[in-house]
Parts: structure tokens; C-alpha cells; sequence
């Protein structure tokens, strides 16, 4: 399927103009630099020096009537893992993989739109649900992409997506066909109400069985309540079957204040883990404990975490295109005291496609560590 799917979309990309309609190209370019310095604390910190760089180039079109067609390519690199001679062609190549190949159809029965294929599925801010690229930080600066099937309805008031997936079918040793014994698949169904202007909920459920193991899975439910003073969101999730202890709680708050001259969003997020609670989410508290330490997201090791994060976000009128935000972290990992995260982030927009960033932190009270590490980001990201 994947191989047509490729053949057929080279095939309608690069034909005359008169076989497709609304060719397009698509792109995103992140480079991040990261410097970790871990004063001689020892774990769970390391010393981390280096850039990332991954590049994501697409090319769409419209095949025939209702029907889209999407071929992403993507390739990641660390700076100077090529000494000074620069990167074989052939490695570029063998290091460039396709990371979307899909349809979309819209209207199949005058209400559902299915996309078939290699793609991207989830909220980039889920912290029980993504598969895509990951932004904003240089470890791992990569992404993550499924081959399967959604399949959505949107209404007035609710719009409901199923999803299945195959996670992981080796054609081994018949070249070919699938082993039942490596055979992971992924389904599940996603609720979006809006139940007035200001209240929305969504629900959701996922299964994940591969054969000759314990099937289990997730639920959870997500309120969230937004007008112009505050934004307000909760969130509970659990796991079933085989992880069936597992259960994760997490609540957003911001409250925007506009003035003339600046617009202050003061926000809280929590969030609290236990039970060896395990989803597909991607959410990252920070720079210093979602890369250095890696309490969520990163380190699968991870049984139980809580986390608090205080921040503050700053636009100013007569410098339009910055953005400066404060953050304060602390948090626990396996019960463990991780220690306070303090936090500075300023965004340079150049324009709506070119973005620039600076990240510094400082993690503090930690017991028995003799000095505070320290860790700043670099980033560049170009979007078209």
C-alpha cells in the first residue's frame, strides 16, 4: 500500500499540468543548539552539547474531484557528526525517510472525510495523544508517524474521529506478509462537544492489543472552558487491561490581561502521574525537566511524576513582533524531589513564517547536588 501510494503520488506530482490541480509544497525547518551544564552533579544530568537539525518537505495535490493527496519527506541530523567533509549524498538518502504518504477524501457519504495512509494524528500539546513533530526542543527534534486509517465527522456541535493504525507488523521471515507474533495495532475513537460559546469537552478511548500479550489501553475525559478572561481545562485519563492501575490528572489555567501597551497571560498548569501511567502524549514541562531531566515524555523509566508550573507571558505593543516568557517549575519524579526549574524564553517573529528563540534555565534546591546546572536553547524554525 505504501509503495502505490508513493508511485501513485510521484506519478500525479510531476505529470502535466493537466492531470492534477493545486500542487503545493509544504515545509518545516527547526534547527535548535542546546548546551547542558550539569556543575558535576552527576545523574540524573548530563552534560549535553550539540545541534539538531530536521528538515520536513512535503508536495500535495488534488488527484481528482474530493480527493487530496500529501507526500512528506523527512531527514535529521546532529552538527558535526560528518567531521568536516560534509555528508555523503547517498547518506543524506539513506537517512531521509517518508514521514506522511496519504488520501484524504472528503464528503464519502455527503459527511465523513477518511485519510488512508502514512500520517500525522494527535494534539502536539496532548500529554496522553500525539504522533508528529515535536517542537521546540533540540533532544529529539525528530517525529513520530503511524500507517493506518481515521475517519472523521464534523457537526455543528461535536465532531467524532475513529482511528486505527498498525504500530508494528515485521514481515519476517516471509518477506512480504505479516507475522502474527510482531502484530501491534492501535484504535480508538475521539469525542469533541461544544456544549455552548464558551464550554467544550471532549472524550476519548484507545485499545492497544498485539497478539500473544495482554491487551490495554486509555480513556479519558478533558473539559475546558475559554472566553476572554480566562482559560480553564482539566483533564483525566486511565489506563485498562493490562496497565489497569495506571491514571494521570492534569488542569491548565490562563488569564489574559490586555492594556494599551502590553498583554499579560499569567498561567498554572498541573500535573500528577501514578501507577506506571502510559500513553502516546507529548507534553514537556520545560527546558530543564523535559530535556535535561526528562521527567515526562522522555524517560520511560518514569513510574510516577508531578509537576507545577507557574509562568507568565509578556506581548508588547511597540515591539510586535517579540514575545518574552517567564517560567518557575518544580516537581517529582518516582518521589523524588527534582528540584525548581527557573525559566526565560524570548521569541523573535521575523515574520509569519520565521521565528527565533532563546531558552535559559537554572535548576535550584536540589539536595546534595553542590552547584545549580544550567542549560540555554538555541532554536531557528521556518515554516511554508
Amino acid at each position: 500500500m505504501k509503495k502505490l501510494l508513493v508511485a501513485v503520488l510521484a506519478f500525479a506530482l510531476f505529470a502535466p499540468a493537466f492531470a492534477v490541480e493545486n500542487v503545493y509544497v509544504t515545509g518545516d525547518i527547526q534547527t535548535i543548539g542546546l548546551n547542558v551544564n550539569d556543575k558535576n552533579v552527576g545523574a540524573p544530568l548530563a552534560d549535553m552539547r550539540g545541534t539538531t537539525n530536521r528538515v520536513l518537505v512535503g508536495l500535495g495535490a488534488d488527484l481528482v474531484e474530493d480527493v487530496r493527496a500529501q507526500l512528506t519527506f523527512a531527514h535529521r541530523n546532529i552538527f558535526g557528526q560528518d567531521a568536516q567533509v560534509g555528508e555523503r549524498v547517498q547518506n543524506v538518502w539513506n537517512d531521509t525517510f517518508v514521514a506522511e504518504a496519504y488520501v484524504n477524501i472528503s464528503n464519502v457519504f455527503d459527511a465523513l472525510e477518511v485519510k488512508v495512509g502514512r500520517q500525522f494524528y494527535g494534539d502536539e500539546k496532548s500529554a496522553v495523544m500525539y504522533f508528529g513533530p515535536d517542537y521546540g526542543y533540540a533532544v529529539g527534534n525528530n517525529y513520530n508517524s503511524l500507517d493506518g486509517a481515521t475517519v472523521r465527522y464534523n457537526g455543528e456541535k461535536f465532531a467524532l474521529t475513529a482511528a486505527y493504525f498498525s504500530m508494528q507488523n515485521a514481515p519476517v521471515p516471509f518477506p512480504g506478509y505479516p507475522v502474527p507474533t510482531t502484530d501491534q495495532n492501535l484504535g480508538g475513537l475521539d469525542l469533541d462537544v461544544k456544549l455552548s460559546e464558551e464550554l467544550s469537552a471532549s472524550a476519548y478511548v484507545y485499545d492497544i492489543r498485539q497478539k500473544g500479550q495482554a491487551a490495554w489501553g486509555f480513556w479519558g475525559v478533558k473539559p475546558t472552558f475559554e472566553n476572554d478572561n480566562v482559560k480553564l481545562g482539566a483533564e483525566f485519563a486511565r489506563n485498562y487491561g493490562a496497565r489497569e492501575k495506571g491514571w494521570l490528572v492534569k488542569a491548565d489555567l490562563a488569564l489574559p490581561i490586555a492594556t494599551d501597551d502590553v498583554t499579560f497571560t499569567p498561567r498554572v498548569t498541573y500535573l500528577k502521574s501514578e501507577k506506571n501511567f502510559v500513553a502516546f502524549g507529548n507534553y514537556r514541562p520545560g527546558l530543564m525537566f523535559g530535556t535535561a531531566i526528562g521527567i515526562v515524555g522522555i524517560n520511560p523509566l518514569v513510574n510516577s511524576w508531578e509537576v507545577i508550573n507557574a509562568g507568565l507571558c509578556m506581548k508588547f505593543a511597540n515591539l510586535q513582533k517579540w514575545g518574552l516568557g517567564l517560567d518557575f517549575y518544580t516537581g517529582e519524579l518516582d518521589n523524588h524531589f527534582g528540584g525548581n526549574s527557573w525559566e526565560a524564553k524570548v521569541v523573535y517573529n521575523h515574520n509569519e513564517y520565521v521565528s527565533f528563540n532563546l531558552t535559559g534555565a537554572v535548576l535550584s534546591n536540589i539536595k546534595h547536588f553542590t552547584g545549580s546546572p544550567t542549560a540555554v536553547q538555541l532554536g531557528m524554525n521556518i515554516k511554508f
